[in-house]
């Protein structure tokens, strides 16, 4: 579900396997007043992950900021189908969704991550590029107002906060004592090949997102 801040009618996309659920607790933590639209969200959709256009115009009407994380593609590959190996892979889907972000990484789900990357590069081209597009907005015509990086996530969170008129200044210890949320801790090895071929297919996102910017000594990769 959408997690929106009251006070800077400000709205989190929660992008999955981005860092949210951090983000989530460390609103809390800066006891930053939030409500869900849980019980305003319609039932076949996966709330915690809704796209804008699932909400209603009135719950849009109340928004004026909107803000969301990416993460960098090669670590998103990996974590995606950790996730998706550790639910089970191809069922993750619950009957009553017609829709869910991982719906197509889960249908061409492998035990084997090579397999799988291999599969998703074939018959999903672009497939995190236009995914991050569903939630941000395209280059150019971003729908966003903020977006932070997932291997940057505590001081991009800092920002986020400040532009929007929270000072969190006070609780800067204990988001830098959060850790990580919901991390599998799996090494993958990739393949040169298979790695080269997803900078490739991806390299819209990673140019968009990764090249050019401020380097910082990131909270986790």
């Amino acid at each position: 579900m959408a997690r929106y801040l009251v006070k800077a009618k400000a709205l989190f996309q929660h992008i999955p396997r981005t860092g949210g659920s951090w983000v989530e607790k460390a609103i809390d933590l800066c006891k930053i007043h939030r409500v869900g639209w849980l019980e305003k969200q319609p039932p076949w959709l996966p709330r915690k992950h809704a796209l804008l256009n699932h909400y209603y115009r009135e719950q849009m009407a109340e928004v004026k900021f909107v803000f969301a994380f990416v993460r960098h593609p090669v670590a998103y590959y990996e974590s995606v189908w950790k996730w998706l190996g550790k639910h089970g892979g191809d069922n993750i889907m619950r009957p009553a969704w017609s829709w869910h972000p991982h719906q197509t990484a889960s249908r061409w789900y492998q035990p084997d991550f090579d397999d799988w990357v291999f599969l998703m590069l074939e018959n999903e081209p672009l497939w995190y590029t236009r995914l991050i597009e569903q939630y941000v907005g395209p280059r150019g015509g971003e729908f966003c107002n903020f977006i932070g990086r997932t291997e940057h996530l505590l001081e991009d969170f800092y920002e986020a906060m400040s532009s929007i008129g929270y000072d969190i200044e006070i609780h800067r210890s204990g988001l830098a004592a959060l850790g990580k949320r919901n991390a599998i801790d799996q090494t993958i090895q990739w393949s040169d090949d298979l790695q080269t071929r997803v900078l490739k297919t991806e390299w819209a996102m990673i140019e968009r997102f990764y090249t050019g910017t401020q380097q910082r000594e990131p909270l986790w990769i």
